[in-house]
């Protein structure tokens, strides 16, 4: 957890000209906590049994945070596009 709040607040410190809200932080940190679980727990598990309806919440919420993230990254301009992908 330690080197995931480190990440979090080295990204919220290198843009401290167009610092992320902290509803955007909280959503990195879940975003974060739900891939590292998803790796260190499940990753090599003989076997798991998640429930469907768990397991489809968590993509949701996942989805939706990634959304708004990469919303408000853009709108602070930092985010970088591929030459052929920017807008006119």
């Amino acid at each position: 957890m330690k080197n995931k709040n480190s990440r979090v607040m080295q990204l919220h410190a290198a843009n401290k000209k167009n610092p992320l809200s902290p509803t955007c932080i909280s959503k990195i940190n879940r975003v974060l906590g739900v891939s590292e679980f998803m790796y260190y727990d499940l990753h090599g598990a003989v076997s798991v049994k998640l429930n469907a309806a768990l397991v489809s919440d968590i993509f949701s919420y996942i989805r939706e945070d990634m959304v708004f993230i990469c919303e408000e990254m853009d709108e602070r301009g930092l985010l970088e596009r591929p030459a052929d992908s920017q807008d006119s």
